[in-house]
């Protein structure tokens, strides 16, 4: 498959205003046409830096190494297209540093083949920090 990247002023306009309107990274692999489609928001991980290369959801280096194993299950589950597929794992951001991100991802089966494969990135780092410390203070209250 040919990795086109449409540039979201190429896009019908109900999607595109649907895209501008998510505050998370969406990526849209269409294996019928050969597109790809990303938020301007897929620029800070650094995942970007190497797209088009990567033609696959399983090519995109998002997580650390130590990460990939739980990466590969999580995009494996989403191909089956049974149901949509949610993790939280560390992604690798555009400066080289690690966020927590929740990720979820599925696949639409077109007669027993992935058609179209979903996927959107939500950078919750912030609030996972924010949520150690609720818990440490908790802690140290109840200590």
């Amino acid at each position: 498959m040919t990795a086109n990247k449409i540039k979201i002023e190429q896009l019908p306009s109900d999607i595109r205003e649907a895209f501008e309107s998510i505050t998370m990274t969406v990526l849209i692999w269409d294996f019928l046409s050969g597109t790809f489609y990303s938020s301007d928001s897929f620029r800070e991980f650094m995942a970007h830096r190497n797209h088009p290369k990567q033609q696959r959801p399983e090519e995109l280096e998002l997580t650390d190494p130590e990460h990939r194993p739980d990466y590969m299950k999580f995009i494996r589950k989403a191909e089956s297209g049974a149901k949509t597929e949610v993790a939280v794992m560390k992604v690798k951001m555009a400066d080289g540093d690690f966020h927590y991100a929740r990720m979820s991802a599925r696949a639409v089966m077109a007669r027993s083949q992935i058609s179209v494969f979903v996927m959107t990135i939500l950078d919750i780092h912030d609030l996972v920090h924010k949520e150690k410390q609720l818990s440490e203070t908790r802690m140290e209250l109840d200590g």
